[in-house]
């Protein structure tokens, strides 16, 4: 209640006493009276504490709610933030994802090209396997060389008897025209590295020959080392791209355990393979 209705029901209360004291209001009527203005001071007493009640919920909702605003504009500032450092993660995505692309259509082309070379030289080296096939017709009938060609890779595989006198190291005449014609092929050879490898039979090596060639190592690798310098020296090859090396009996291609395959493992192999694959460790 407000102050107007304390006042009158405080005035009422007064006349109510003053007429009763006057005798002009009967004793029930005025216990009535003072009856219901102890219910009205209860009223009164109630309502003001329900007021005070919803005033401290309505200071708890105010501060409340200024507690939210503030925890909005915390989140909207959050939240700015986070749209700021989106954009910026998704520019920086964007960049590599076009670096990554630019790489890998340079990678492509690069492999292109590798793959184009690697044709061409295959090609190439086709060209040189039916040179020497051609020149080396007679030979090859006779089953004295035989020449193959894997991918990039070509070998020319001589029998021994082509080359060299028996227990010999030392190329024979006919063994030099030989190895003649098979330069004037590789001369025409480029990016390729000659490696020339010696091989025996598994027969040890016996009698006075002993004291020249010890063992099939020794003998293997004398002759491809006669057979290089031969090549070199003599047929104009370059010697920075020739190697020579002896395996003695310890690469057969045939059976030691017959004449034949004797025949066949004792040979001279010269094989043509790329630059690059020599120069891995």
């Amino acid at each position: 209640m407000n102050k107007t209705t304390l006042l009158t029901v405080f005035l009422m209360t007064a006349l109510a006493s003053s007429a009763f004291a006057m005798g002009r209001i009967p004793k029930k009527v005025y216990d009535a009276k003072v009856a219901e203005l102890a219910q009205c001071n209860a009223n009164v007493a109630d309502a003001q504490q329900k007021i005070s009640d919803i005033q401290a919920k309505l200071t708890a909702i105010e501060s409340a709610k200024a507690e939210l605003e503030k925890s909005k504009a915390g989140l909207e500032s959050s939240n700015a933030q986070l749209l700021k450092d989106m954009d910026s993660s998704k520019s920086e995505l964007q960049q590599r994802l076009a670096d990554m692309t630019r790489e890998k259509q340079e990678i492509e082309k690069q492999k292109s090209e590798i793959e184009r070379q690697k044709q061409e030289e295959v090609s190439k080296l086709k060209n040189t396997y039916e040179d020497l096939v051609k020149d080396m017709k007679s030979e090859i009938e006779q089953g004295s060389i035989q020449i193959t060609q894997l991918q990039n890779k070509l070998s020319v595989n001589m029998v021994d008897k082509i080359l060299f006198n028996s227990g010999e190291a030392d190329v024979n005449p006919a063994g030099k025209k030989v190895l003649e014609r098979v330069a004037n092929v590789l001369k025409k050879v480029q990016n390729k590295q000659i490696r020339i490898e010696g091989h025996t039979d598994n027969v040890p090596i016996g009698g006075a020959l002993k004291e020249k060639f010890p063992s099939n190592w020794e003998l293997s690798t004398a002759r491809a080392t006669t057979v290089a310098r031969y090549l070199s020296e003599v047929c104009g090859i370059n010697p920075g791209i020739v190697s020579a090396a002896g395996y003695a009996h310890f690469r057969p291609i045939a059976d030691n355990s017959t004449n034949e395959g004797k025949s066949k493992n004792r040979r001279i192999e010269i094989t043509l393979v790329p630059m690059d694959e020599v120069k891995k460790p």
